[in-house]
């Protein structure tokens, strides 16, 4: 986000998976209200996300992210238009893929700090539905330079505790086809090319210099496995590692919003990414 923001990288669209069920967090929610769920869920790994709404159960999903200038031509002074654009292409992936889906069209009064615990049990207008059940919802943060835009689709369900719609078939070979399908419908209906694209020498070596001079907090509340089994092959993997060091493996982020005050680079990325698949928006003015 801060990359795109500051001109250094394109306009970026990223597709992801977890590598186990995981909790994120709404920013505003209290920790504490972790104590209200089942033992199966407690658990779990918990992570707090950068944007607000209820907590998400991250299991069999497909997660995105889009990060655009705030002048960008898609976002500038209009910011729910992304909300709209990216929810009206995944709703024609799903239909391509035999689901019917649709637009909420209603908002419940569910708001930064109070409704139910989980985000799938609330509703906004521009969340999407199949029958009366959201199969996708999204979060804004936006900065004077930025905005990033993330939003999980549910693919299958295998918690009760988070009430979801989900879809027919084998969930790797849905997510397999709803990647290529979601890319291709969000090009056209947004009018930017999309291509898969590769990272530059120059973001490579500033990703190692920020691994390199960050500092390691004490106490990484059982990360440091994690910390070992990472290869450093791509930049997603380096800066994945740099934001588990500068905020999410302080416990206190999670717990209570603290964390290093090193700015961050990338910080749509959560630690627990398997995988990430780059898409410049082309054609772009990024003056």
């Amino acid at each position: 986000m801060h990359s795109v923001g500051d001109r250094a990288s394109p306009p970026t669209l990223r597709l992801y998976q977890w590598n186990a069920p995981t909790i994120s967090l709404g920013y505003f929610q209290a920790f504490s209200d972790l104590g209200s769920l089942s033992e199966a869920l407690r658990g779990l790994p918990v992570v707090r996300r950068l944007t607000g709404g209820g907590a998400i159960l991250h299991d069999l999903e497909l997660t995105y992210s889009v990060e655009l200038p705030v002048k960008h031509a898609l976002v500038s002074g209009k910011p729910n238009r992304l909300y709209a654009l990216v929810h009206d292409a995944l709703i024609a992936s799903l239909s391509a893929l035999g689901v019917r889906a649709a637009r909420c069209g209603q908002t419940d009064d569910s708001g930064p700090r109070r409704g139910p615990f989980f985000c799938f049990a609330r509703r906004h207008e521009f969340d999407v539905l199949v029958g009366s059940d959201k199969i996708a919802g999204s979060a804004q943060r936006r900065t004077r330079d930025a905005i990033l835009q993330h939003g999980s689709i549910i693919v299958a369900n295998r918690f009760a505790d988070q009430p979801t719609a989900s879809m027919p078939g084998p969930h790797e070979e849905v997510i397999a086809r709803l990647r290529t399908s979601f890319a291709e419908h969000f090009e056209v209906l947004s009018g930017e090319p999309v291509e898969a694209g590769a990272f530059t020498e120059r973001e490579l070596r500033a990703a190692d210099g920020w691994f390199k001079n960050m500092p390691v907090p004490s106490g990484r509340n059982g990360h440091d496995e994690l910390l070992r089994a990472m290869v450093f092959s791509d930049l997603a993997q380096r800066c994945c590692l740099g934001i588990l060091r500068r905020r999410y493996g302080f416990g206190r982020y999670t717990k209570d919003r603290v964390s290093s005050r090193i700015r961050m680079f990338a910080a749509s990325t959560s630690c627990y990414i398997i995988e990430s698949v780059r898409r410049p928006l082309e054609n772009c003015d990024l003056r």
